[in-house]
Order: C-alpha cells, then structure tokens, then sequence
C-alpha cells in the first residue's frame, strides 16, 4: 500500500527563521510576504515568468529587493549580493543549472567546492585542500553522483548528475535556509 511505501512522519516545526514582509523589486513583483520556520517546506509556485524566480534571487542577492525587509531569526539583515545571503546561512540552487548554476568547463570538484572556499575550508588564507576534497568526495558518495571521480569534467555529466553535483556544492555550506528554484 502507498501508506507503506511514504509512511506518515511529523516533523517538527521549530521558530521562524526567516521572515519576509512586502518584499519587492521594482517593475518586477511586489508585497511578497511570508514566515518560513525551522523544519518547514515553503513552496512558492507560478507559471514561467510568474516572478518565482525573481523572489528566489531577491532572496539570495542576485537582484537586490528594492522594498520590504528580511529577516533571519528575528534579526533584520540586508542583503545586497550572494556574499551577503551566504554569510547569514542562505543558499540557492538556481532553476537553470547550465546558465546560472554549473561551472561547465570545470571539474566536479571545483564546482563542489565554489561556494565554501571562503567558510570552514580556509584557515590563515590557506585552503584546507584534503578535508575539503573528502568531504566533497563523501558528498558526492552521499547524493550517488554517477562519475569516474571528482576531477571528471562537469559538462560530461548527465543533467541529473549536474543537478547532484550543485546540490552537494550547497549542502556542504551547512546552510539554515536552503531555496530550490
């Protein structure tokens, strides 16, 4: 029975950790507001052109939001680039992975490790090389990437494979809001 297959499991829901109210870009949307909190899935959906996507950029920084505030757990914070949601625990996963989201002529690795070569991997400006490639190397383990190994190049890869690949890159820079467009 389908019961048996996907079984009933609360989860639960924790404080808001992120807060949008009357988020806008001009000529783009307006008056988004919504409370995501910790264990909870938030869907925003809309037809192509809708202005979902632009929500998930205004988000991460990609277009700045022109009105309205964010908040992450409570605190108001601005955020004017992708550096700027990095550093308060957002993350991205972008619609389109060949444009906006693969580095296409670069090695499984090196597109793991783009968004955390500043965190936890650098230590007195040096890269920590070897816990950093374990770690990808577990990740892509984890996800079931299916490559000969991390120095493969990305663009070899199947759209499915890609699509791990930058999911990995994301999930290794811990973050506490994590958005799928």
């Amino acid at each position: 029975e389908i019961t048996q297959m996907f079984p009933k499991e609360t989860v639960p829901i924790g404080d808001v950790v992120m807060s949008v109210k009357e988020l806008g870009v001009d000529g783009v949307f307006s008056g988004v507001s919504f409370d995501l909190r910790a264990g909870e899935i938030l869907g925003l959906a809309g037809l192509v052109g809708s202005g979902r996507s632009n929500v998930a950029e205004a988000l991460f920084g990609v277009v700045p939001a022109t009105t309205g505030s964010i908040a992450v757990e409570g605190i108001e914070v601005r955020v004017e680039s992708p550096a700027a949601a990095m550093k308060e625990g957002v993350a991205v996963l972008t619609a389109d992975r060949e444009d906006t989201g693969c580095f296409l002529i670069l090695d499984i690795l090196s597109n793991m490790e783009s968004a955390v070569l500043s965190q936890r991997y650098v230590k007195h400006g040096f890269v920590q090389q070897g816990a950093l490639s374990r770690d990808c190397e577990a990740m892509s383990q984890k996800l079931r990437v299916k490559t000969p190994g991390l120095d493969e190049i990305i663009q070899n890869l199947s759209g499915g494979n890609q699509q791990k690949v930058l999911i990995g890159r994301w999930l290794l820079t811990q973050p506490r809001i994590l958005i799928l467009d």
